[in-house]
């Protein structure tokens, strides 16, 4: 998957995280969809301004030099996770900056667990 604004390689179809995890019901609809030529679980989120988002997880590579083609800003939150009990904080392409998704962390961790990467931003 590369960044649709400037092609930066963001992250590869061994990262994907295919299975399903719970939501934020009221927020977040799980659906199935062939990503990478993988079964995946993707998820329609709406945040609280009613934009509603297409998101697939995504793991961290472990590998520091592959884990900077993102950026993470702000301080994560729980206020409206759509992945509770992890808390979120924005990511975007660390080359051109473009918002691509969310970075999902648990309580009291320095680095996300995984990100939630907006289908069509990618």
């Amino acid at each position: 998957m590369v960044c649709a604004q400037c092609g930066s390689p963001i992250s590869t179809a061994e990262e994907l995280c295919t299975e399903r995890v719970d939501t934020f019901a009221r927020a977040v609809y799980a659906y199935e969809l062939d990503v990478l030529d993988e079964e995946a679980w993707c998820y329609s989120a709406t945040n609280p301004s009613d934009t509603r988002f297409d998101v697939a997880r995504f793991r961290l590579p472990a590998d520091a030099a592959r884990a900077c083609r993102l950026r993470f800003e702000g301080v994560p939150t729980a206020e409206h996770s759509w992945f509770p009990p992890f808390l979120w904080s924005m990511a975007c392409c660390e080359r051109c900056r473009s918002h691509l998704g969310w970075a999902f962390h648990r309580e009291g961790a320095s680095t996300p667990e995984f990100v939630g990467l907006i289908l069509t931003h990618l």
